[in-house]
């Protein structure tokens, strides 16, 4: 019988920047990168602070977030190389476009990542809509709950 090499999986992911934190994505969940934009917004004392508005994209609207709201309380700054990522929703969303978006700081990196290179981390706080904390090649990394 041959001997079976063993086939390492290699995932291709986006490495995104937020204030206070790196968010891994794999590739397939991104639909667009586009620059920022100012968003509409609803003038609402029940609108949370996570909520930035809709994004005119494609002839939808498309719910625009704060990570860094919705996760650790913070706000992204504005800084002149700021992106607006235009996410899947993968398990879709009620009512919505099946696209939701965020703020990043900068153009993400393209990581092309194998299983053994991202190690769990220890962390109290992994946030409300962070799955886990991990460590990519030396790096903190946050894995977001695609399906919050």
């Amino acid at each position: 019988m041959a001997e079976q090499t063993s086939i390492k999986k290699i995932l291709p992911t986006l490495l995104f920047n937020i204030e206070g934190a790196q968010i891994l994505l794999p590739d397939i969940a991104v639909a667009e990168i586009i620059e920022y934009q100012q968003v509409n917004t609803v003038d609402s004392d029940d609108a949370p602070d996570w909520w930035l508005g809709l994004l005119a994209w494609r002839g939808l609207e498309v719910p625009l977030v704060s990570l860094e709201s919705l996760n650790h309380g913070g706000f992204f700054t504005k800084k002149p190389a700021l992106k607006i990522i235009i996410v899947n929703a993968l398990h879709g969303l009620k009512d919505g476009p099946g696209y939701w978006a965020f703020v990043a700081l900068d153009t993400p990196k393209l990581q092309r990542i194998k299983q053994d290179s991202l190690v769990l981390a220890e962390s109290d706080e992994v946030g409300a809509v962070a799955l886990m904390h991990a460590e990519l090649l030396g790096e903190d990394v946050v894995i977001l709950d695609m399906e919050k």
